[in-house]
């Protein structure tokens, strides 16, 4: 049976590295550059895994404030789809310093949070790691 996964990360590169590693091994992506576009594709697909980005821009552009983008945008996206989706498997992943991501990751927990990769072997190896942590919907 085939394993999708979707991807909701700003970083078009990251999507597209995502693809090609994961197309190369059986597993269908799906990916949203935003919130925004990943909730119409969840309304219609079920989903084996969903990787979620930490720090993306703002939905709907600039907020109230003058900040485009924020890890608030990835946490609470997050939270939402661990509540919608309860059985379906989620992590976060973010390029922030290491010492941040583990402050960031208290308030997410129980959902991991992981460097994001910065090299395609990485970025396999990680999915490996995910496939093991969410047994038994094992991405193989």
């Amino acid at each position: 049976m085939t394993k999708s996964v979707l991807i909701i990360d700003d970083n078009d590169d990251f999507r597209e590295t995502c693809r090609y590693l994961l197309a190369d091994v059986g597993i269908d992506l799906w990916d949203a550059a935003c919130p925004k576009d990943a909730y119409p594709i969840l309304s219609g697909e079920r989903f084996d895994l969903i990787v979620c980005d930490l720090n993306m821009p703002f939905a709907g552009g600039k907020e109230a404030n003058d900040f485009t983008s924020g890890y608030e945008v990835g946490m609470r996206t997050i939270k939402e789809l661990a509540h919608v989706y309860p059985d379906t498997p989620i992590v976060a992943l973010s390029a922030t310093p290491s010492s941040d991501l583990k402050r960031l990751a208290k308030y997410l927990d129980p959902i991991p949070a992981f460097p994001k990769p910065t090299n395609p072997d990485d970025l396999l190896d990680l999915f490996e790691t995910l496939a093991m942590l969410n047994s038994p919907s094992q991405i193989q």
